[in-house]
C-alpha cells in the first residue's frame, strides 16, 4: 500500500502535528456505499412490481434504513475525517488572525512613533 506524504508549510505551526489519513477518502466511500444501496433498493423493489413515485420514496426509505444500520463504521471515519479536516481549517485561521492583529499593532505602534516624533520636535524648535 502506498503511504501518504505529509504535507507541511513551512511557517504555519498549525499542521505541524498532521497525520496522513489512515482511509484516504471515507467521504467518497460512503458516498459510493449510499448509492449503492439505494440502487439495491430501487433494484429490488421494481422487481416486486413498486413503480413511480412510491418506488423512489420506499428506496430511499429502504436504502437510509439500511445504510443506518451497514455503514456505522464508514460513517464513524468519514466523521473523524471531516471533524479532524475542520479543527485543521480552524487552528489555521486563529494562527492568521494572530498574525494579522500582530501585524496590526505593529502598524498602530509605527503611526503613533510617527505621530509623536514631529510633536517632540515642534517643541525643541520653541
Amino acid at each position: 500500500m502506498k503511504k501518504h506524504p505529509e504535507h507541511r508549510v513551512a511557517d504555519d505551526n498549525a499542521d505541524a502535528d498532521f497525520q496522513p489519513p489512515v482511509n484516504p477518502h471515507p467521504v467518497m466511500r460512503y458516498s459510493v456505499f449510499r448509492l449503492a444501496l439505494f440502487a439495491v433498493a430501487l433494484g429490488l423493489l421494481w422487481l416486486v412490481q413498486v413503480r413511480g413515485l412510491l418506488l423512489v420514496a420506499l428506496a430511499v426509505l429502504i436504502s437510509g434504513l439500511a445504510s443506518y444500520a451497514l455503514l456505522q463504521r464508514e460513517r464513524d471515519a468519514m466523521s473523524v475525517r471531516v471533524a479532524a479536516a475542520s479543527a485543521r481549517r480552524k487552528a489555521r485561521a486563529t494562527a492568521r488572525a494572530a498574525r494579522e492583529d500582530d501585524i496590526a499593532d505593529e502598524l498602530r505602534a509605527e503611526d503613533v512613533a510617527a505621530d509623536d516624533e514631529p510633536a517632540d520636535q515642534h517643541a525643541e524648535t520653541r
